[in-house]
């Protein structure tokens, strides 16, 4: 619950703020309003799946303008494989690395899986998370070669001005278009894995009593948004929260899926896929204990 309002703030902001960029790069509070206000139409009444479709396709065409910016940008190759093999953490970058975990591999995903597996066979469930996550780490993986290129301070504003002046006017729209579309399609699924959470939990609830959680996560998102924080700062802090409760969420499939009812299934992990599971586990709380720390101290 905490995981999906802070990733509501973040998509309602990230929504508003690709708005801002196609006009003085200021985000507005009537725009987090009316972005608030078709969110909550669209979970009240349920019609999200044609919308989704549409605000999928500028997303992807976000997705390829960053990777062919990329290719423009990417200029040593050898540094850019010894990152990738000898990946390193910069001092203060903590948070940020936490941040992109929780982006890349996001916590509420799995309950909105387990919401949507009911009557679906496992392969096919396996196919479209395999899919899902590889097309996201690539579309990543483009935006931060891409934001190699900002000089300064990272903002949306400097993203936007960056990719006008390196790979053109077409480039920069379809980031404000895609950043606009990324944060609406969000901040309809955050409020709708909640949704499926409360029903697993609570099975007495009603679905109007649904309908009220999934409206109250929106109302809250739009409250942190129009706080006055800086939008980055905000979706970054979002995405750092959701990579700390991570490590949580990845213990609690890694013990259920040891179970011997569990392993004795036909499509159970192998004992390879058992072995991986417990090392991205490990790493996910190695890096969760250390943003802690990191930000305690």
């Amino acid at each position: 619950g905490v995981g999906c309002l802070a990733y509501e703030a973040g998509n309602i902001t990230g929504a508003a703020s690709g708005i801002a960029l196609l006009g003085n790069g200021e985000m507005k509070y009537p725009v987090v309003i009316a972005i608030s206000l078709i969110s909550g139409l669209l979970l009240w009444y349920g019609t999200i799946q044609s919308i989704a479709k549409w605000l999928g396709f500028v997303v992807l065409i976000m997705g390829v303008s960053f990777l062919i910016a990329a290719v423009v940008i990417f200029s040593d190759p050898v540094a850019f494989f010894r990152g990738a093999v000898t990946p390193k953490i910069p001092d203060g970058g903590i948070i940020t690395v936490i941040g992109l975990i929780g982006t890349t591999i996001v916590p509420y995903a799995l309950f909105l899986g387990s919401g949507i597996a009911r009557d679906r066979h496992v392969p096919e469930m396996r196919s479209g998370v395999i899919w899902s996550v590889a097309v996201g780490g690539i579309i990543t993986l483009g935006i931060l070669v891409s934001g190699t290129a900002v000089q300064g301070d990272f903002s949306f504003v400097n993203m936007f001005t960056t990719l006008e002046q390196t790979n053109g006017v077409f480039f920069s729209w379809a980031f404000a278009l895609g950043l606009f579309a990324a944060g609406l399609t969000s901040a309809i699924t955050a409020p709708t894995a909640l949704g499926i959470v409360v029903a697993s939990v609570w099975p007495q609830v009603s679905e109007n009593g649904i309908r009220m959680v999934r409206i109250g996560v929106v109302v809250a998102g739009a409250a942190v948004s129009m706080s006055g924080f800086q939008p980055v700062g905000i979706i970054v802090a979002a995405q750092a929260l959701n990579g700390i409760l991570l490590p949580l969420t990845a213990l609690s499939l890694a013990l259920v899926m040891m179970k011997p009812s569990i392993r004795a299934l036909p499509y159970a992990n192998s004992n390879v896929g058992n072995a991986v599971l417990w090392l991205s586990t490990g790493v996910s709380i190695i890096l969760g204990l250390t943003a802690i720390y990191r930000l305690l101290s």
